[in-house]
């Protein structure tokens, strides 16, 4: 024993002591970091099952990415009137308009997911990934759908004054003369530019766009001649076409319109995959929990039954078409898909 302790420098021992003190705190700092993240996960849990469980608790946001007035904004609050009705809640449109929808879409995607605040959006949606290229948010993992509720066709309209009388007169002439059909829309990059030249590419055609600040504005030049052709929802062509002061030469979707059924459809005209329709939808920003998303997913489909909505919808021609978040979801990564290849091939890029 005498022996062994000959050779221990003792001037070590404060050195192993401070050592073994250190060692001590450093295990009790990662202990308590540990119960501490396990205490804050077990409360988040707690919470986030409380939040479904009694969602809504207080009025919900339904943001609106365009002006009020807008088609997009009338149906947005109709279905927020039915879905107070259901969900024993105040449902409150906020209009966040610019940029092409992505500063309302934006402030979704910055919102906490609490199912407190939601996004009412339409074609737009899709389109801006590969508008804009760059953009405060990914729409592909920042915000979740969680129903369609509605759908509109596409009609594809000419002045009267118009050479062609239907879309296989277009095209022929189209490429006979290519750029001389001028065509207006809603403005550079709205879902009715890219719809006119996704025809253009299917069809092998070049034609001149002329963008106006909504369609609106284009309608009156359409009318007198000035253009030639334009492409808008059933809805907002509908009275001029009835009226015969623009003519239907072209409609989207698998089967003719009940109100319109002289106009052949894309299909019926040599052009099948031709699938552009306008549609309305509801999303969320990405971590709303799923039991709250389910609840609003069964409030949608429930409201699209509703009499009162359905006549604010078919006022516009649109038709109440309600889809699971799954459906949606699909439709909204096919739609980013096809118009990501328009924006490429047709080198279409934002004002």
């Amino acid at each position: 024993m005498t022996a062994s302790l000959h050779f221990l420098d003792y001037s070590l021992i404060p050195l192993i002591g401070t050592f073994l003190k250190k060692v001590h705190d450093e295990e009790t700092q990662v202990r308590q970091f540990i119960l501490g993240a396990i205490a804050a996960l077990a409360l988040s849990g707690q919470l986030h099952a409380q939040g479904a469980q009694g969602w809504p608790s207080r009025p919900v946001k339904m943001v609106v990415p365009f002006t009020a007035g807008s088609f997009t904004d009338i149906a947005a609050r109709a279905l927020a009137k039915e879905l107070a009705t259901q969900l024993g809640q105040s449902f409150v449109v906020d209009n966040r308009v610019g940029a092409g929808g992505t500063i309302g879409v934006d402030a979704v995607a910055k919102a906490a997911p609490d199912g407190y605040t939601l996004l009412f959006g339409e074609n737009s949606f899709a389109i801006a990934p590969s508008l804009y290229g760059s953009l405060p948010y990914d729409s592909a993992t920042d915000i979740v759908q969680i129903a369609q509720l509605a759908e509109v066709p596409a009609v594809l309209v000419a002045s009267k004054s118009f050479a062609a009388a239907d879309l296989k007169a277009l095209v022929q002439l189209a490429r006979k003369q290519p750029g001389a059909i001028n065509f207006g829309s809603a403005g550079q990059g709205t879902s009715a530019h890219l719809a006119m030249e996704s025809l253009g590419l299917q069809a092998g055609i070049t034609m001149t766009h002329i963008p106006y600040k909504g369609i609106s504005a284009a309608i009156p030049e359409l009318i007198a001649g000035r253009i030639d052709i334009a492409i808008a929802s059933i809805g907002t062509m509908g009275a001029y076409i009835r009226e015969a002061r623009v003519r239907g030469l072209a409609l989207s979707g698998s089967a003719r319109h009940e109100q319109f059924p002289q106009i052949p459809t894309f299909a019926e005209q040599g052009y099948p995959d031709y699938s552009f329709m306008y549609w309305f939808g509801l999303m969320a920003p990405a971590g709303t929990p799923k039991d709250v998303r389910d609840k609003l997913q069964a409030a949608v489909f429930q409201a699209a039954r509703q009499p009162e909505l359905i006549k604010v919808l078919e006022a516009a021609s649109v038709q109440p078409k309600p889809t699971t978040a799954r459906e949606f979801s699909r439709r909204v990564r096919d739609e980013m898909t096809l118009w990501a290849s328009v924006i490429r091939e047709a080198k279409v890029k934002p004002e």
